[in-house]
Protein backbone atom coordinates (compact mmCIF):
# COMPACT_ATOMS: atom_id res chain seq x y z
CA UNK A 1 0.00 0.00 0.00
CA UNK A 2 1.21 3.51 -0.79
CA UNK A 3 2.36 5.71 2.07
CA UNK A 4 1.92 8.93 0.04
CA UNK A 5 -0.65 10.07 -2.54
CA UNK A 6 -1.95 13.32 -3.91
CA UNK A 7 -5.57 12.47 -3.06
CA UNK A 8 -7.16 9.86 -0.80
CA UNK A 9 -10.81 9.07 -1.49
CA UNK A 10 -12.59 7.48 1.48
CA UNK A 11 -15.55 5.32 0.52
CA UNK A 12 -15.95 2.72 -2.21
CA UNK A 13 -19.52 3.29 -3.34
CA UNK A 14 -20.67 4.99 -6.52
CA UNK A 15 -19.63 8.47 -5.29
CA UNK A 16 -16.13 7.42 -4.26
CA UNK A 17 -15.41 5.36 -7.36
CA UNK A 18 -16.80 8.07 -9.61
CA UNK A 19 -14.60 10.68 -7.88
CA UNK A 20 -11.57 8.41 -8.29
CA UNK A 21 -12.32 7.80 -11.97
CA UNK A 22 -12.91 11.46 -12.77
CA UNK A 23 -9.68 12.47 -11.03
CA UNK A 24 -7.81 10.10 -13.34
CA UNK A 25 -9.68 11.59 -16.31
CA UNK A 26 -8.16 14.94 -15.29
CA UNK A 27 -4.69 13.36 -15.32
CA UNK A 28 -4.34 12.79 -11.56
CA UNK A 29 -2.88 9.28 -11.42
CA UNK A 30 -1.39 9.56 -7.92
CA UNK A 31 -4.74 8.93 -6.23
CA UNK A 32 -6.01 6.13 -4.01
CA UNK A 33 -9.34 4.95 -2.62
CA UNK A 34 -9.80 3.22 0.72
CA UNK A 35 -12.91 1.22 1.56
CA UNK A 36 -13.75 -0.34 4.91
CA UNK A 37 -15.35 -3.42 3.29
CA UNK A 38 -16.09 -4.35 -0.32
CA UNK A 39 -16.84 -1.84 -3.07
CA UNK A 40 -20.59 -1.00 -3.15
CA UNK A 41 -21.17 -2.58 0.28
CA UNK A 42 -22.90 0.49 1.75
CA UNK A 43 -26.08 1.80 0.13
CA UNK A 44 -24.91 1.61 -3.49
CA UNK A 45 -25.51 -2.08 -4.11
CA UNK A 46 -29.24 -1.98 -3.31
CA UNK A 47 -30.03 1.37 -4.93
CA UNK A 48 -32.96 1.45 -7.35
CA UNK A 49 -30.46 3.30 -9.59
CA UNK A 50 -32.63 5.47 -11.81
CA UNK A 51 -30.71 7.64 -14.28
CA UNK A 52 -32.45 10.76 -15.56
CA UNK A 53 -31.66 13.98 -17.41
CA UNK A 54 -34.12 15.90 -15.24
CA UNK A 55 -32.77 18.67 -13.03
CA UNK A 56 -34.23 21.77 -11.44
CA UNK A 57 -31.37 23.98 -12.63
CA UNK A 58 -29.06 23.91 -15.65
CA UNK A 59 -26.08 22.82 -13.56
CA UNK A 60 -27.88 19.62 -12.57
CA UNK A 61 -29.03 19.00 -16.14
CA UNK A 62 -25.43 19.37 -17.32
CA UNK A 63 -24.11 16.95 -14.69
CA UNK A 64 -26.79 14.38 -15.46
CA UNK A 65 -26.25 14.67 -19.21
CA UNK A 66 -22.54 14.03 -18.62
CA UNK A 67 -23.43 10.92 -16.62
CA UNK A 68 -25.76 9.61 -19.32
CA UNK A 69 -23.15 10.03 -22.03
CA UNK A 70 -20.56 8.29 -19.85
CA UNK A 71 -22.88 5.40 -18.97
CA UNK A 72 -23.88 4.91 -22.60
CA UNK A 73 -20.22 4.68 -23.56
CA UNK A 74 -19.48 2.28 -20.70
CA UNK A 75 -22.44 0.06 -21.58
CA UNK A 76 -20.98 -0.36 -25.07
CA UNK A 77 -17.47 -1.20 -23.82
CA UNK A 78 -16.77 -4.67 -25.28
CA UNK A 79 -14.22 -5.45 -22.57
CA UNK A 80 -16.41 -4.63 -19.57
CA UNK A 81 -20.04 -3.83 -20.50
CA UNK A 82 -22.57 -2.81 -17.85
CA UNK A 83 -26.32 -3.34 -17.69
CA UNK A 84 -27.92 0.00 -18.60
CA UNK A 85 -31.48 0.51 -19.89
CA UNK A 86 -31.75 3.94 -21.47
CA UNK A 87 -33.95 3.55 -24.54
CA UNK A 88 -37.32 3.25 -22.80
CA UNK A 89 -37.76 6.83 -21.59
CA UNK A 90 -39.65 8.07 -18.58
CA UNK A 91 -42.72 10.11 -17.66
CA UNK A 92 -43.15 12.51 -14.76
CA UNK A 93 -46.88 12.53 -14.15
CA UNK A 94 -48.91 15.74 -13.78
CA UNK A 95 -52.07 15.82 -11.64
CA UNK A 96 -52.52 19.60 -11.47
CA UNK A 97 -52.07 22.65 -13.71
CA UNK A 98 -49.16 23.69 -11.49
CA UNK A 99 -47.36 20.45 -12.37
CA UNK A 100 -47.80 21.14 -16.09
CA UNK A 101 -46.67 24.77 -15.72
CA UNK A 102 -43.56 23.56 -13.90
CA UNK A 103 -42.83 21.00 -16.59
CA UNK A 104 -43.09 23.63 -19.33
CA UNK A 105 -40.51 25.67 -17.44
CA UNK A 106 -38.18 22.67 -17.17
CA UNK A 107 -38.61 21.89 -20.88
CA UNK A 108 -37.54 25.43 -21.77
CA UNK A 109 -34.66 25.48 -19.28
CA UNK A 110 -33.30 22.09 -20.42
CA UNK A 111 -33.51 23.08 -24.08
CA UNK A 112 -30.85 25.69 -23.39
CA UNK A 113 -28.58 22.79 -22.36
CA UNK A 114 -29.29 20.79 -25.49
CA UNK A 115 -31.65 18.41 -23.67
CA UNK A 116 -35.04 17.70 -25.22
CA UNK A 117 -37.97 17.07 -22.86
CA UNK A 118 -41.61 17.06 -24.00
CA UNK A 119 -44.92 17.85 -22.28
CA UNK A 120 -47.54 15.25 -23.27
CA UNK A 121 -51.24 14.87 -22.50
CA UNK A 122 -52.90 12.09 -20.50
CA UNK A 123 -53.85 10.00 -23.51
CA UNK A 124 -50.27 10.07 -24.79
CA UNK A 125 -49.08 8.99 -21.33
CA UNK A 126 -51.49 6.04 -21.58
CA UNK A 127 -50.29 5.17 -25.07
CA UNK A 128 -46.67 5.07 -23.97
CA UNK A 129 -47.36 3.20 -20.71
CA UNK A 130 -50.41 0.88 -21.01
CA UNK A 131 -50.75 0.32 -17.23
CA UNK A 132 -51.59 3.97 -16.54
CA UNK A 133 -55.14 5.01 -15.64
CA UNK A 134 -55.97 8.55 -16.74
CA UNK A 135 -58.99 9.50 -14.61
CA UNK A 136 -56.99 11.91 -12.40
CA UNK A 137 -54.17 12.60 -14.83
CA UNK A 138 -53.63 15.80 -16.82
CA UNK A 139 -50.46 14.77 -18.61
CA UNK A 140 -46.76 14.44 -17.98
CA UNK A 141 -43.23 15.35 -18.97
CA UNK A 142 -41.42 12.91 -21.24
CA UNK A 143 -37.68 12.30 -20.88
CA UNK A 144 -36.52 10.12 -23.79
CA UNK A 145 -33.28 9.07 -22.04
CA UNK A 146 -34.71 8.25 -18.61
CA UNK A 147 -33.59 4.79 -17.52
CA UNK A 148 -31.92 2.62 -14.92
CA UNK A 149 -28.54 1.02 -14.42
CA UNK A 150 -26.95 -1.78 -12.39
CA UNK A 151 -25.28 0.20 -9.58
CA UNK A 152 -22.80 -2.50 -8.55
CA UNK A 153 -21.65 -3.11 -12.13
CA UNK A 154 -21.26 0.62 -12.70
CA UNK A 155 -19.21 1.10 -9.55
CA UNK A 156 -16.90 -1.80 -10.38
CA UNK A 157 -16.50 -0.50 -13.95
CA UNK A 158 -15.51 2.98 -12.73
CA UNK A 159 -13.00 1.47 -10.29
CA UNK A 160 -11.59 -0.71 -13.07
CA UNK A 161 -11.05 2.29 -15.33
CA UNK A 162 -9.46 4.28 -12.52
CA UNK A 163 -7.05 1.42 -11.77
CA UNK A 164 -6.09 1.19 -15.44
CA UNK A 165 -5.25 4.91 -15.32
CA UNK A 166 -2.91 4.44 -12.33
CA UNK A 167 -5.18 4.80 -9.30
CA UNK A 168 -5.07 2.23 -6.51
CA UNK A 169 -7.97 0.80 -4.50
CA UNK A 170 -7.54 -0.67 -1.02
CA UNK A 171 -10.50 -2.73 0.16
CA UNK A 172 -11.13 -4.10 3.67
CA UNK A 173 -9.15 -1.19 5.05
CA UNK A 174 -11.20 1.03 7.40
CA UNK A 175 -10.07 4.56 8.21
CA UNK A 176 -9.92 5.09 11.97
CA UNK A 177 -8.59 8.65 12.18
CA UNK A 178 -7.36 11.71 10.26
CA UNK A 179 -4.58 14.10 11.24
CA UNK A 180 -4.10 17.48 9.59
CA UNK A 181 -0.50 18.65 9.35
CA UNK A 182 0.63 22.23 9.89
CA UNK A 183 0.96 22.78 6.12
CA UNK A 184 -2.69 21.78 5.55
CA UNK A 185 -1.97 18.28 4.25
CA UNK A 186 -3.45 15.17 5.84
CA UNK A 187 -2.43 11.82 7.25
CA UNK A 188 -5.10 9.16 6.74
CA UNK A 189 -4.76 6.51 9.44
CA UNK A 190 -6.07 3.19 8.14
CA UNK A 191 -6.09 -0.32 9.49
CA UNK A 192 -3.27 -1.27 7.13
CA UNK A 193 -1.13 1.82 7.65
CA UNK A 194 -0.92 5.59 7.21
CA UNK A 195 -1.23 7.48 3.93
CA UNK A 196 -0.02 11.08 3.71
CA UNK A 197 -1.85 13.17 1.12
CA UNK A 198 -2.61 16.69 -0.05
CA UNK A 199 -6.38 16.25 -0.13
CA UNK A 200 -9.05 13.96 1.32
CA UNK A 201 -12.38 13.23 -0.40
CA UNK A 202 -15.10 12.14 2.04
CA UNK A 203 -17.36 9.89 -0.06
CA UNK A 204 -18.82 7.81 2.76
CA UNK A 205 -22.50 8.16 1.99
CA UNK A 206 -24.66 7.64 5.06
CA UNK A 207 -21.47 7.29 7.14
CA UNK A 208 -20.17 10.67 6.00
CA UNK A 209 -20.28 12.21 9.46
CA UNK A 210 -18.22 9.41 10.98
CA UNK A 211 -15.31 10.65 8.86
CA UNK A 212 -16.45 14.26 9.24
CA UNK A 213 -16.03 13.96 13.00
CA UNK A 214 -12.38 13.04 12.43
CA UNK A 215 -11.99 16.46 10.76
CA UNK A 216 -14.15 18.35 13.28
CA UNK A 217 -16.71 18.90 10.55
CA UNK A 218 -20.44 18.15 10.66
CA UNK A 219 -22.02 17.69 7.25
CA UNK A 220 -25.71 18.59 6.74
CA UNK A 221 -26.56 15.04 5.71
CA UNK A 222 -29.51 12.97 6.93
CA UNK A 223 -30.28 9.38 5.95
CA UNK A 224 -33.77 9.14 4.42
CA UNK A 225 -35.66 5.86 4.54
CA UNK A 226 -37.84 4.61 1.74
CA UNK A 227 -38.87 1.25 0.41
CA UNK A 228 -39.16 -0.41 -2.95
CA UNK A 229 -40.61 -3.76 -3.84
CA UNK A 230 -40.68 -6.07 -6.83
CA UNK A 231 -43.90 -7.49 -8.22
CA UNK A 232 -44.56 -10.87 -9.74
CA UNK A 233 -44.70 -10.98 -13.57
CA UNK A 234 -47.62 -8.92 -14.91
CA UNK A 235 -49.54 -10.39 -17.90
CA UNK A 236 -49.85 -6.99 -19.61
CA UNK A 237 -46.06 -6.63 -19.53
CA UNK A 238 -45.47 -10.22 -20.59
CA UNK A 239 -47.57 -9.55 -23.69
CA UNK A 240 -45.41 -6.61 -24.80
CA UNK A 241 -42.34 -6.87 -27.01
CA UNK A 242 -40.76 -3.76 -25.45
CA UNK A 243 -40.12 -2.28 -22.02
CA UNK A 244 -42.48 0.34 -20.61
CA UNK A 245 -41.21 3.77 -19.56
CA UNK A 246 -40.18 4.65 -16.04
CA UNK A 247 -42.83 6.58 -14.09
CA UNK A 248 -42.51 9.22 -11.37
CA UNK A 249 -45.46 10.74 -9.52
CA UNK A 250 -44.73 13.97 -7.58
CA UNK A 251 -48.19 13.90 -5.96
CA UNK A 252 -47.96 10.50 -4.26
CA UNK A 253 -44.16 10.51 -4.36
CA UNK A 254 -43.60 7.10 -5.91
CA UNK A 255 -41.65 5.79 -8.87
CA UNK A 256 -42.08 2.66 -10.93
CA UNK A 257 -40.01 0.97 -13.59
CA UNK A 258 -40.05 -2.36 -15.38
CA UNK A 259 -37.97 -5.14 -13.82
CA UNK A 260 -37.95 -8.18 -16.11
CA UNK A 261 -41.68 -8.80 -16.72
CA UNK A 262 -42.83 -7.17 -13.49
CA UNK A 263 -42.37 -3.79 -11.84
CA UNK A 264 -40.06 -2.26 -9.28
CA UNK A 265 -42.10 0.25 -7.26
CA UNK A 266 -40.47 2.67 -4.84
CA UNK A 267 -42.38 4.68 -2.27
CA UNK A 268 -41.37 6.93 0.61
CA UNK A 269 -42.55 5.70 4.01
CA UNK A 270 -45.00 8.51 4.73
CA UNK A 271 -46.94 7.69 1.55
CA UNK A 272 -47.11 3.90 1.81
CA UNK A 273 -50.90 3.92 2.33
CA UNK A 274 -51.76 6.30 -0.49
CA UNK A 275 -49.39 5.52 -3.37
CA UNK A 276 -50.20 4.64 -6.90
CA UNK A 277 -53.78 5.70 -7.56
CA UNK A 278 -52.74 6.34 -11.17
CA UNK A 279 -51.07 2.98 -11.69
CA UNK A 280 -53.12 -0.13 -12.56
Amino acid sequence: MKSHARVVVIGGGIAGCSALYHLTREGWSDVVLVERDELTSGTTWHSAAQVTNFGAVQTMVGLKSHSIRLYQEMAEDPDYPINYHHADGGIRLASSPDHLDGYRHFVSMAKGMGVEFEVIDAEECKRRHPLIETHELLGGMWDPLDGDIDPAQLTQALARRARKAGAEVYRHNPVHDLTQKSNGEWIVHTQKGDIACEMVVNACGYRVNEVGAMMSVEHPVVSMEHQYFLTEPIPELEALDHRVPLLRDPLDDFYSRQEKKGLLVGIYEQNCKTWGHKLF
